[in-house]
């Protein structure tokens, strides 16, 4: 409990002064189309009416509280952290007291899972390193996280009950929920449940297999059923491999600390083969591996699941004192040493804590972090709906987030089928070599009524267009296109 009310106050603030970084921008702007219209949101980057992942139970549960409540949409992300942070805690709680009823296994828990990453800092969606978890608190990956730990905590009691009907039918209720939240997260969130059931398949009998079953079979019909997106028509992309190649790189360097949680699960193997921390990091990795040798880069995401269970196996052995001389001579050492030194490392969290900025949109002291302010600047021009054409970076990822749209996103979209066209179009409009023509054709193609010029790009690249109608923080230039939009 205590332990719980520091995290929280290290944790709240990070809330409320809602960071901007990462992928922000594009929860932001989900929400942003959601609170337009919940019926016709439409892609929520680009001017398409296209559905959307991104579309879950979560944001439209944020943005029927947006207009119930009129909050705007920064703050209903502030609420979706808040809302977060219980669940996340109280999830790694209850799936350790699921493992062991060691006092302070849960602490151990919560701080192998937060620390024990590696020498550098790293920060991706999904993966619940201290500043990770700092950065993406709003974001579906977390709920999605505490959730799962949720699911996988109430198998071992379902399992005790003897696989009731209403016990399975909930937990296919709830992996569907899970799944449509997030869903690199959700196929954690199955590998795991299989592995928690294969732990206790003394009880699934012939009946107990039906019952369990029916779960299954609910569902695959939620999914079926889920309005804003087809979850069964999602795919891998050469583009979305594209942007999870990194998830195969320095693998030391990011993640190495978690090692020291091998000797705990060679422990527990040692007295129980079918352990589900042993299943869960056998089954995760064995995806992580296949992403390897097929070159689909995105099922690196799967990579937080055998992180997790090195985690959790780590605190839970050290916690139990057990395991004879392999716990206290090496794995307990190596687990304090880790712990320091991923705290060390990750130290600059907590500072943000104490310097943070009360402003939603101005810039970070994360370490490590190539943060930008937020596009304010933009919103006295750019109307709702409006079309931008941008070749900057941050524009791409964080301007929708103010109601207009962008000509390329780079978050890649399976349901957008002209994703690298768009890519293409965006680097030719600002080649050098491109002419006026093929500029104003491109204008045309997607009703430009604005033009983002990152600093550096010059304005004689924009077909008639020379003095700026307003100029970013930090050197982008807005300009008016005229005679292009709908």
């Amino acid at each position: 409990m205590w332990f719980s009310c520091l995290v929280f106050a290290l944790m709240v603030p990070i809330c409320l002064w809602l960071p901007w970084g990462g992928d922000l921008g594009v929860h932001a702007a989900t929400l942003e189309r959601l609170r337009a219209s919940l019926t016709h949101p439409g892609n929520p980057m680009v001017a398409e009416q296209t559905p959307s992942p991104y579309y879950s139970p979560w944001t439209v549960s944020l943005a029927l509280i947006g207009r119930l409540t009129g909050l705007g949409t920064f703050h209903l992300l502030s609420v979706g952290g808040l809302i977060s942070l219980p669940v996340m805690v109280s999830g790694v709680f209850r799936l350790t007291r699921a493992l062991t009823p060691a006092r302070w296994a849960p602490v151990l828990a919560f701080l192998c899972v937060m620390l024990l990453w590696g020498p550098q800092v790293w920060s991706w969606s999904g993966f619940l390193s201290l500043t990770s978890w700092a950065l993406s608190l709003s974001y579906p990956s977390t709920i999605g996280w505490g959730l799962t730990l949720h699911l996988w905590a109430f198998l071992p009691l379902v399992a005790r009950r003897g696989w009731r009907w209403p016990d399975c039918l909930g937990l296919g209720a709830f992996a569907a929920l899970v799944l449509l939240v997030h869903q690199f997260t959700g196929a954690i969130a199955v590998i795991g449940a299989v592995a928690f059931a294969a732990a206790s398949w003394r009880s699934l009998d012939r009946m107990a297999c039906l019952r369990a079953g029916s779960g299954i079979a609910l569902t695959a019909v939620i999914l079926a059923l889920w309005p804003y997106y087809r979850f069964f028509s999602l795919g891998n992309s050469p583009e979305m491999d594209g942007i999870h190649q990194p998830l195969y790189q320095m693998l030391l360097a990011h993640f190495g600390f978690a090692l020291v949680g091998l000797p705990a699960l060679y422990a527990r193997a040692r007295r129980r083969l079918l352990d589900p921390l042993l299943l869960l990091f056998a089954g995760c990795t064995a995806v992580y591996l296949a992403g390897a040798v097929s070159g689909h880069w995105a099922f690196g995401r799967i990579l937080p699941g055998a992180l997790i269970a090195l985690q959790f196996a780590a605190a839970v052995e050290v916690a139990e004192r057990g395991g004879g001389l392999l716990v206290r001579r090496v794995l307990t050492p190596l687990v304090a040493c880790g712990l320091l030194a991923g705290l060390w490392v990750q130290c600059g969290t907590v500072s943000y804590t104490v310097t943070g900025s009360s402003s939603l949109t101005r810039d970070t002291p994360v370490p490590h972090l190539d943060i930008l302010s937020g596009y304010t600047w933009t919103t006295p021009y750019v109307r709702r709906g409006d079309v931008v054409m941008t070749d900057s970076y941050h524009a791409q990822r964080r301007l929708p987030a103010y109601g207009g749209y962008v000509v390329f996103c780079l978050f890649p979209d399976p349901f957008l089928k002209d994703w690298s066209v768009r890519r293409d179009d965006t680097v030719r409009f600002f080649s050098a070599s491109a002419s006026r023509a093929q500029r104003e054709a491109i204008l045309r193609k997607y009703h430009v009524s604005w033009v983002i010029a990152a600093q550096g790009d010059s304005p004689r690249r924009t077909p008639g267009l020379t003095h700026p109608v307003a100029v970013g923080p930090h050197g982008e230039r807005l300009y008016r296109v005229s005679g292009y939009a709908r």
